[in-house]
């Protein structure tokens, strides 16, 4: 996997959590997330983070954090 890879993944899926790009390729998470915010720093993609919470009415609800990426559309 090279930074190319993940950028073709993301264009392909228009946008993906960390948990698509750690199904998606055979490398260590923490090293996905690390090319991940290479791209987020150089402004190709941008980091989403969604509350996810199952409301199958048990209580308290205590949602999960989910890590999401896009890539920048350069025509804005």
């Amino acid at each position: 996997m090279d930074l190319s890879d993940i950028q073709t993944f993301l264009k392909w899926r228009k946008q993906a959590s960390l948990d698509d790009f750690d199904r998606g390729f055979d490398q260590e998470r923490e090293q996905i997330q690390h090319s991940l915010e290479q791209f987020v720093n150089q402004g190709v993609m941008r980091k989403h983070f969604v509350s996810e919470c199952c409301n199958d009415g048990c209580e308290p609800c205590v949602p999960t954090l989910i890590e999401y990426y896009e890539i920048v559309d350069s025509s804005s």
